[in-house]
């Protein structure tokens, strides 16, 4: 069996020892994960505690905000995982899904934001028009929009460029 040997200095040695935490943060965290983890049952009794998709879908009526906002109204810091978030040129299919959950505006149910004659990217194309789309969010999609383009100048200057490193000089 494979072991690592490491220093240990004494303040993390004596942290350890009287059971205080290595770290401290003025916030808190909410782990959002997007890879439809749902309430796990065990002889017919729920076996978790309610998720946060399931305390934003049973908020008041009264309550109209995205679940972004909902995490971030009880003072949380939402820490997202299980979907793909990155922005990419195409966009695609996976990243507009999770994103509009995530930041659309008031939905108990999925038919509350997409229905089936739409697809998910035509319907993203459409909220980034809205203003219930979060400014980072259009920061982002605008950004690579711009990086993509660049890259295509680049590689059509590097192919530009390639013509005159082929071609012969006069005798």
């Amino acid at each position: 069996m494979g072991t690592v040997k490491r220093d240990i200095s004494a303040v993390e040695t004596s942290f350890e020892l009287s059971a205080l935490p290595l770290y401290r943060s003025s916030h808190a965290f909410q782990n959002i994960s997007l890879t439809g983890a749902r309430i796990l049952e065990k002889n017919g009794s729920t076996a978790t505690k309610q998720t946060p998709l399931d305390k934003y879908l049973s908020r008041p009526e009264t309550d109209h905000c995205s679940w972004y906002n909902f995490i971030c109204k009880s003072g949380k810091v939402p820490v997202i995982s299980g979907g793909s978030l990155r922005v990419t040129c195409p966009l695609t299919d996976d990243f507009c899904k999770n994103t509009l959950i995530l930041h659309w505006h008031d939905w108990r149910k999925f038919s509350d934001i997409k229905d089936d004659n739409v697809s998910w990217n035509d319907l993203f194309m459409h909220f980034l028009l809205t203003g219930y789309c979060p400014n980072f969010v259009k920061a982002d999609v605008e950004r690579e929009r711009n990086a993509a383009q660049n890259r295509l100048l680049k590689d059509e200057s590097d192919d530009d460029n390639s013509d005159f490193e082929n071609m012969s000089q006069p005798d």
